[in-house]
């Protein structure tokens, strides 16, 4: 009797260390495309593939719409029209331009916004983070608002509830009704495999 536990404790520790080593090697092979891919010049590698889960893939991208440039730009606009006609304010404007650029640059493309087949992730700054990382079995519901301006451009704010009632903003994400729709179908696909 002795015997056979031993050889089901073996054949249990077999198979740990088999799903170990399963979850090492798709760790290892994410790792080496993100490698190659930055290699090619390609910058895959963020926040969100750096924490997928063994199995976990990523489904649908979201991202923030280009109107968070819209500062810099009338900017840059009042600083042609100041160039043109008194060109001793033109420095001030060009300052405003760069210190209303860089900031939205930043934050442009240091924000990620994926869903995956388990969870969606959010990550926002640089410097100063903010991520969000909610399982599917715990959103309660999406909502988007869309202004005027966002409904002709495209963009809007996402608000994911999730149980408990904490709800995380997301301010200026292009096509946020996409991410809902994404969101929504995978959350219904979830629920009904349970």
């Amino acid at each position: 009797m002795a015997g056979l536990r031993q050889q089901v404790a073996s054949l249990r520790f077999a198979g740990d260390v088999r799903d170990a080593a399963a979850r090492n090697l798709e760790r290892d092979r994410t790792r080496r495309q993100c490698v190659v891919a930055k290699k090619r010049g390609c910058l895959e590698m963020g926040y969100l593939e750096s924490n997928l889960i063994a199995g976990e893939n990523i489904i649908y991208r979201a991202k923030l719409h280009w109107i968070v440039f819209s500062w810099p730009v009338i900017f840059m606009v009042l600083g042609l029209w100041a160039l043109a006609n008194s060109p001793d304010s033109v420095g001030v404007m060009f300052m405003l331009v760069i210190v209303t650029a860089i900031p939205a640059y930043v934050g442009y493309t240091t924000s990620e916004f994926g869903l995956t087949n388990r969870r969606i992730l959010v990550k926002v700054g640089l410097v100063r983070r903010r991520t969000l990382e909610l399982l599917l079995t715990k959103v309660e519901g999406i909502a988007v608002d869309q202004g005027v301006l966002g409904r002709i451009l495209g963009y809007g704010t996402v608000v994911v509830g999730g149980t408990g009632g904490t709800k995380e903003v997301f301010h200026r994400i292009a096509a946020p009704f996409e991410l809902r729709r994404a969101i929504q179908e995978r959350v219904t696909a979830v629920q009904e495999a349970r």
